[in-house]
């Protein structure tokens, strides 16, 4: 098995919203991705929830079977961009 771990820090304000509002937009729509991207075994993303502004706001891990799924799993992601 193989482990992507994904951290994020987002801008107070992005795309006319609050922060807040942007980490659950993508919160949302990562958690949909096992649905599109058969190569996730597993998939959480979840959010600090410590208030400290010395982390990371998301992290994302993902469980592939192997370097070949994972490397399928990054190609797809290109086509849920926007």
């Amino acid at each position: 098995m193989v482990k992507n771990v994904v951290m994020w820090v987002y801008k107070p304000e992005a795309e006319d919203r609050g922060m807040e509002k942007n980490i659950q937009y993508v919160k949302s729509e990562l958690e949909k991705l096992p649905y599109m991207i058969d190569s996730i075994e597993t998939l959480e993303a979840d959010l600090n929830f410590t208030g400290s502004i010395a982390t990371y706001y998301m992290i994302l891990i993902s469980m592939h079977q192997s370097k070949e799924m994972l490397d399928y799993y990054r190609d797809h992601l290109d086509t849920f961009r926007r």
